[in-house]
Order: structure tokens, then sequence, then C-alpha cells
């Protein structure tokens, strides 16, 4: 039987993005997909020598190919595995004569695989067999080691095997949509808020020298510091590994206003990590069963990103449990079981953040590495955080104010001085001036405190 094949992509002229080692291989993998189809065709042996090219060393270049290959150490059959699960999330294509020959030969299994919705060759681990080895019970059986968990490939989850059907050869592969985008972009695009990714990325503009708290306070987070530049000699080298459980928990507690967020979201800027922020009191949901689903989005993308997960107004999914009987009750206690145990198994930084300490319930407080009160300021900082926040370089605004006094007069919050300092700059605006004097400051004051219920002193 004559085999007319027409391949030749030529990755190079149509996809630049792509690394050359990554065209190169991908080349390298057209070739044998061609050599194997003649072969199966004319009904010889299926013997065929993998030849991945090299991996060159470019130290001014940094490819994410290249460094997973020598990272890991992939063996030539993990290695075709990744790029077979890359063509056919990107270039599907070059898979179709794979298609071709398995609808004509329907009565031979070897080629594996199986047509997808779209009409593409979807492989699965049987095609993995019928390209990378020469079908040997001994070949099969490490391709079932690897692909049953043992492999880096799965354990950092690169790529994922995935079937409803029972027959582990007939399981499809797939690559992570995270390292999809690696080795086309050399990048992650960042998830957006959505209902399919219930959490928002957060950042400023501050910096770590900005952050106004208690000496106690910046000690503690000092901690979370230590434990991420540490984690891996602790837990590798020296075997706390054995011990501890992974990742850290803390819990941020104290008034609306007191440095919480800030804190968490500097803290990730000051050790290069995305803070990921989950707004609990907008994801709770009232059906049963769909607040854990939502949750389980956020950890699903977290997992080996070392983000830091945030979750504000904690108190709304994780206050005490009541003791009823009633099957809502049984069934949130359940799924409020579950996100802990999901917390803390989550290798990465956990940060709950609540106004109301009292009311989180011991079963996660027990749980924390770290419980950290943010107190209302006191005199001193509460004067650091007026001048660092009206004396700003750039500004035209001059507040022709007693610091010291305003300092001492009133307990207000890190977050409140921020309210009042954003009314008195717009109020200036409006009236063209650029002078704050104490009466007006005191009017955006006594409002500040209106709004909080409190009021100012005679």
């Amino acid at each position: 039987m004559n085999v007319v094949i027409c391949f030749n992509i030529q990755f190079n002229a149509y996809i630049p993005m792509l690394s050359v080692q990554l065209q190169k291989d991908l080349l390298v993998l057209e070739n044998l997909i061609q050599q194997k189809v003649e072969l199966f065709a004319s009904g010889q042996e299926l013997s065929v020598e993998l030849s991945w090219k090299n991996i060159e060393t470019d130290d001014e270049v940094f490819d994410y190919y290249h460094d997973l290959v020598k990272h890991y150490q992939l063996s030539e059959i993990e290695r075709g595995t990744l790029l077979l699960a890359f063509v056919y999330a990107y270039y599907p294509l070059m898979l179709d004569f794979l298609l071709q020959y398995k609808l004509q030969f329907q009565d031979r299994k070897n080629l594996g695989g199986k047509s997808d919705s779209n009409q593409y060759f979807k492989p699965t681990i049987e095609t993995a067999v019928f390209l990378f080895t020469n079908g040997s019970i001994d070949e099969r059986t490490l391709l079932y080691e690897l692909f049953n968990g043992k492999s880096w490939l799965l354990k950092h989850e690169i790529i994922q095997i995935e079937s409803e059907e029972n027959h582990f050869f007939n399981k499809t592969i797939n690559i992570s949509s995270d390292y999809r985008e690696l080795l086309l972009n050399q990048k992650i695009n960042k998830p957006d808020f959505s209902s399919e990714f219930p959490a928002k990325l957060v950042s400023t503009n501050s910096n770590w020298e900005d952050l106004i708290l208690a000496d106690e306070v910046m000690q503690e987070l000092n901690l979370i510091e230590v434990w991420q530049n540490t984690k891996n000699q602790v837990y590798d080298q020296w075997g706390f590994g054995n011990i501890f459980k992974p990742g850290y928990k803390a819990l941020f507690y104290g008034p609306s206003g007191t440095g919480k967020t800030m804190a968490a979201v500097l803290l990730g800027k000051k050790l290069g990590i995305d803070v990921y922020k989950i707004d609990v009191s907008q994801l709770v949901s009232k059906y049963i069963g769909e607040t854990a689903k939502n949750l389980e989005k956020v950890f699903h993308q977290a997992e080996n990103k070392n983000w830091i997960l945030f979750f504000d107004e904690a108190e709304s999914l994780f206050s005490k449990r009541g003791n009823s009987n009633s099957s809502n009750d049984k069934y949130s206690n359940q799924e409020v079981g579950y996100l802990l145990q999901r917390i803390e198994d989550y290798s990465g930084i956990v940060i709950l953040a609540t106004n109301l300490k009292s009311v989180i319930d011991d079963a996660f407080t027990r749980r924390f590495q770290n419980i950290i009160n943010f107190p209302i300021p006191d005199e001193d900082q509460r004067f650091l955080l007026w001048t660092s926040m009206t004396k700003l370089p750039n500004s035209p605004i001059e507040f022709h104010v007693d610091y010291k006094k305003l300092s001492q007069s009133y307990e207000l919050t890190g977050g409140m001085i921020a309210n009042v300092i954003r009314e008195c700059v717009y109020r200036c605006v409006q009236h063209d001036s650029i002078i704050v004097d104490p009466i007006s400051l005191e009017k955006s004051i006594k409002r500040e405190l209106q709004k909080q219920g409190k009021y100012m002193r005679a």
C-alpha cells in the first residue's frame, strides 16, 4: 500500500512565537508520526528510534520548553508525550493522519486516540505507546508506571490524564492551559475575576516602607516572609516536610481600616508573589454546594503557582458552626469542613482577614500558623499616617494643620485618615483652592466619624 503524506507544517514560517528548541522538536514529532504511520499502514515492524534535538544552552535566551525538559530531566517518552499533548491543544491538524488511519484500520487498536467533538484526533496513552515505544511489554509497563503518578509531568500538573473510561491506556492526554501558555508565549495570562474564577488579582503602587503598623505586627509579618524564603530548606533539606503540614496559614484580625488588606498586598509585592483576593461575603452562595464549587475553581488555578490567597471578610464563611440538625446546616457544615481541608492542603500562603475574630470557628484558629492583631493605630502611628499621606512631593495641596494635635485628638484608623484626606483634596479641587485649614479638616473628620456611627467630642 502506498502512503502519500504531505506534512511539513513549517513552524518557523507560521508560528514565530514558539521557541527554536520547541520548533525543532515539533518537526521531529512530525517526521516521527509520518514514519510510524507509513510502517503501520504497510504492516511492517513499528521500530523507530526517538531522536529529539539536543537541548542547547543559551543563557541569554530564556525558554520555558528548554527549562522544563532540563529541570525535570524528562525522559524521551515524557518529552514526546508533552509534545503530543501540546500539539493536540495548539495544532491538532498535525494529528489528522493518525485519525485518518484509525478510521481506515478500525480493527487495529495500536494508534489509540479518539475523535473529539470537533473531529480532531485526541491522543491517548495508547497513542504515546504507538509513537514513542516499540510496543514491548516492558515499554508498556514503563509507560503505565510513568503515567500512573510517577512522572513530574503529572506531579506538577503539566499534563493531565483524563477519561471516563476505566481502561488505563484509553485515557486521554491533555496539556494544562497554564503550560500551553508558557510554551506558546513564555508567560501565563493571569486569570480575570469571573463566575469561573471568583478571585481578583490585587496590587498597589505603595511599597513596604509605606506600611505603618505596630512593631509587633511588622515582626509577625516578617515571619511569613521568613517562611516563604526558607521553606525549601526547612521542609526538604532539614526534613521537616515529614512533620509540618504544607503551606502557611495566617489570620489577620482587627477593626476595618487598620491595614489588613494593605499588609497582604504589600507582602505579596515584597515577595514577588501574586495576591488573589476572595471576597467571601460576595462568594457565599445560598445554594448548597455552590460555595465549595466556586472556591475549588480558585484552588485548582492556584496549585503550583505560589499565589497568596487572601480571604477578606472571612467571618462570612468561617464563623462558628451551629449545632442544628437541619439538612441545610448539615450540608453547610460539610461544605465548610471540605474548604477547611482544601485550605489546609494548599502549599502556598493563605491569609484570612476579619473584623471579628471572636466569631471565627475554633476548628480554623487551631490550624493557623499565625494570628496577627491589627489594632487601631496609636498616637505616634497616627502622626506618621497623617504626614505620610499629606506631604507628597508632587501635590500642590497644603495642609495647614497641627499634626501632633490632630494625632492626639482623634483615634482614627489608617483607612479613616485616607478617607478624610480624600474628601479634603476634592473639596479643594471643587473650590479651586490649595489650602486645607483646620476648620475644613475637622468638618471632614466629623463626617467620617458619623459614617462609622461615632461622634466628635464637644
